[in-house]
């Protein structure tokens, strides 16, 4: 039986101070949990951010975390060159959207201005990270013009993720303590990434050169070490003519040169031609975050760390398929000759 206390012993003029102390033990947890300034944080509503390509993607959601929504336009699978606008959909989120995030550099987001032209209330939205003029190179291979593929220097991207930061406390406030420290977390990666491109370097790559299908891995390269020959998508992002291909296909035999980069967002047609006749190999990067799923490439860092792998273990390109070919010219010579064969022998019967 459970046994109550009895408290007929206390006079009668302590019953206020035992209530008192009672209600004081009920209160006292409440009131903690209602102190908890994580709690309050966490009941504010969130950020709706918008980027135009994966690249801004990928340095909003590693400074955001969980602290908001972020959605890309363009998603990692699509060439950004190619994509030919936002729907209606996309637009109308645009509009809704707290900010939107852009590379801001030349040919990232061809699709962007007639967007705003259209829709003048974005203008003010849109917070570019890049800087070409301050951050880009002139590329040998593009005339001498600015390489517009700057976040493929972790240096730059390290700038991106402090601008990132600074326009994030300035929409959230709230959070600044949060975006703070991520922004200190994911700079660690980088730093770590930027010794790890040092080590390959020395390891690996001493005296490489190679041919790229499309020169948007210029800046990776050059603090790689690694010489580009030469790159077979034209200046003007269209496909080569016979006579580019032939003189690419020499220059590699006179430079040994045996690799080839390629991408996963282009065409492998021409890259297949050259390589099989100079003997070379393929190293498949991306300049894009995200398109390699399924070998755990989700993010900037292992989309470098891939990069150099794929440097290191190129592999052999399939040949011609001879065999099919011959298979397929056996079959048909075959079945012609049987045709011939039994037109003669209904023939030899009506007779």
């Amino acid at each position: 039986m459970i046994q109550i206390p009895k408290f007929h012993h206390l006079r009668i003029n302590s019953y206020p101070i035992f209530i008192l102390i009672i209600i004081l033990g009920i209160l006292t947890p409440s009131s903690a949990i209602t102190d908890n300034p994580t709690s309050s944080i966490d009941e504010e509503p969130k950020l709706n951010i918008l980027t135009t390509i994966a690249v801004p993607y990928e340095i909003i959601r590693s400074i955001t975390g969980e602290h908001a929504n972020v959605e890309s336009i363009v998603d990692s699978s699509t060439d950004v060159h190619s994509f030919e606008g936002p729907t209606i959909q996309q637009i109308q989120d645009m509009l809704d959207s707290d900010a939107i995030f852009s590379m801001g550099v030349a040919g990232s987001e061809p699709w962007l201005a007639n967007i705003v032209q259209d829709n003048p209330g974005l203008e003010e939205k849109i917070i570019p990270l890049g800087n070409l003029t301050e951050d880009g190179y002139e590329d040998p291979l593009l005339d001498n013009t600015l390489n517009p593929h700057i976040w493929m220097n972790p240096n730059v991207v390290k700038k991106m993720t402090n601008k990132a930061t600074s326009s994030l406390i300035e929409l959230d406030p709230t959070r600044s303590t949060e975006f703070s420290a991520n922004n200190i977390t994911y700079h660690e990666k980088l730093t770590n990434l930027l010794i790890d491109i040092e080590s390959n370097k020395t390891a690996y790559f001493d005296g490489l050169k190679v041919v790229v299908s499309h020169p948007a891995y210029y800046y990776l390269l050059d603090l790689l070490g690694i010489e580009r020959l030469a790159t077979i998508e034209d200046h003007s992002g269209g496909e080569p003519g016979q006579s580019t291909i032939i003189n690419i296909i020499n220059l590699m035999k006179e430079e040994n040169c045996t690799i080839i980069v390629t991408s996963p967002q282009h065409s492998d047609e021409d890259a297949l031609e050259i390589a099989r006749s100079a003997g070379a190999k393929f190293a498949e990067m991306s300049a894009i975050p995200g398109i390699f799923e399924n070998f755990q490439v989700v993010d900037y860092i292992s989309m470098i760390e891939y990069c150099m792998n794929a440097l290191r273990n190129p592999v052999e390109v399939e040949p011609e398929n001879y065999i099919y070919g011959f298979v397929s010219w056996s079959i048909i010579s075959l079945v012609g000759l049987s045709s011939i064969a039994l037109i003669q022998s209904v023939k030899y019967k009506l007779c």
